[in-house]
Order: C-alpha cells, then sequence, then structure tokens
C-alpha cells in the first residue's frame, strides 16, 4: 500500500464494533454513506466526521501520522495534525499541506509546518524519521490532551 492514500476512520455500521478504527482506501461517498475499502471486495461504512488521510510521515516509533493525530514535541506540547490549504494560523500565505496546530500560548508562534518536526534539517523526505515527536492520540479519542492548562 502506498501509505499517503491511506485513510483511517471509526466504523459506523450499528453494531458492537462501532468506533473500531478502519485504515485503508477512501472509496467515497454513496447516499450520505461513507466507504473505506480494505481489501479488493470489503468495504467498511465509516464516520465521515472522524475520516483522516495519512500524511505518509511516521513518528521517532514508526507509527503513521494521520489527519486528527495529536502529536507530542520535544517541547512537551501537543499540536493536532490538520491540512493547511493555503494560510497559517496567524493569517499569512503558506504553502499547502500538513501543519501542527497548537493552542496553547507558550507554543502559539511555534513553526506549524509538520515536515519542520518530522524531518531533518533539510527536510529531507528520505531522512524523515519523526525526530522526537510521538502520536499521543487523537482528537477523536483524546481532544484532551490539547486542552489548554
Amino acid at each position: 500500500m502506498n501509505e499517503r492514500f491511506l485513510f483511517r476512520a471509526q466504523r459506523k455500521s450499528g453494531t458492537k464494533k462501532d468506533g473500531e478504527w478502519i485504515t485503508g482506501y477512501y472509496a467515497g461517498e454513496d447516499n450520505g454513506n461513507h466507504y473505506i475499502k480494505i481489501n479488493t471486495h470489503e468495504y467498511i461504512f465509516v464516520d465521515p466526521a472522524t475520516l483522516g488521510q495519512c500524511t505518509g510521515l511516521r513518528d521517532k516509533n514508526g507509527t503513521l501520522v494521520f489527519e486528527g493525530d495529536i502529536l507530542r514535541v520535544p517541547t512537551g506540547e501537543f499540536g493536532m495534525v490538520e491540512w493547511r490549504d493555503t494560510y497559517d494560523q496567524r493569517g499569512y500565505p503558506q504553502t499547502a499541506g500538513y501543519y501542527l496546530r497548537f493552542e496553547s500560548d507558550a507554543a502559539k508562534y511555534y513553526r506549524g509546518d509538520l515536515l519542520f518536526w518530522i524531518c531533518d534539517e533539510d527536510n529531507d523526505r528520505v531522512a524523515c524519521s519523526g525526530i522526537g515527536v510521538a502520536v499521543t492520540g487523537n482528537i477523536h479519542d483524546n481532544p484532551e490532551l490539547l486542552e489548554v492548562q
């Protein structure tokens, strides 16, 4: 599987498996129902509010990083992975891509682009090894991680 094309969402099936995290390819929407394809013949109905695409990057432990994940950076602050179209948190024009949104005052001026936190100084994708950052949860299961104390 090409990791950057993976999606993750919670199962929404009306059974006891509801809330289980499913990873696969986004198969689209049909009559308001969203699906993830997990193999050639199996499609799982998922909650679109929890749908997040894989960034194609991994943290220091080798865990894939998805939209909605909460990462702990070396300073001890937590940031949530989001897609940025063209502007940063302060409204300045930026290149589209994944970034970390920090909630605390201490971190509000941290550099937000995800590659800065994941890769080496040159942002060499070959050397992207999650330097010091770790996935600690996600916004759906662990929103309290982003609460400002």
